[in-house]
């Protein structure tokens, strides 16, 4: 029983057989053929009658054919939808995005920061953007300097 099972096992990953799949093929569960494999178990003489079966024919012909026929089947069926016209066609237009406020897209800080950080001095805002470590917030801060920075004409800002 035991050389049988190690054969089993050495063919089963010669033919890249998963075990879940082996175990399906002879009527068994997956916990049971790991049981047999680690010799806490072992086979019934149905499984072994299976597995010998498929170890000495394991391109069954009925198997293969029966793949074949719903390949044939499922190529029929993409040659029909792609040949029928569409169900629905619809073309209604996309909606367009609210316009914002012209002082909205004046400046950086007045379109990605809320208001306490526009009214933040340009110290404060370095001070805040070394103590995140949020990467958004960081964006938006570094943002915010490079902005206050322009308005002032300062140099700028290196990370």
């Amino acid at each position: 029983m035991l050389a049988f099972a190690q054969a089993l096992r050495a063919w089963a990953d010669r033919e890249n057989i998963l075990y879940q799949d082996l175990a399906k093929q002879l009527a068994m569960s997956p916990q049971s053929l790991s049981d047999v494999f680690s010799q806490r178990n072992s086979f019934t003489g149905n499984q072994i009658l299976k597995a010998q079966e498929l170890m000495s024919n394991p391109n069954d012909p009925n198997t293969l054919a029966k793949a074949k026929d719903r390949i044939d089947e499922l190529n029929a069926e993409v040659a029909r939808l792609k040949a029928a016209p569409p169900a629905v066609a619809v073309s209604a237009p996309l909606p367009q995005p609210p316009s914002k406020p012209a002082e909205i897209r004046e400046t950086i800080i007045e379109r990605k920061v809320p208001k306490a950080i526009a009214d933040m001095s340009i110290s404060e805002l370095r001070l805040a953007l070394n103590a995140t470590r949020n990467p958004e917030m960081q964006q938006t801060l570094y943002a915010a300097i490079k902005a206050k920075q322009r308005a002032e004409k300062l140099p700028p800002y290196r990370r």
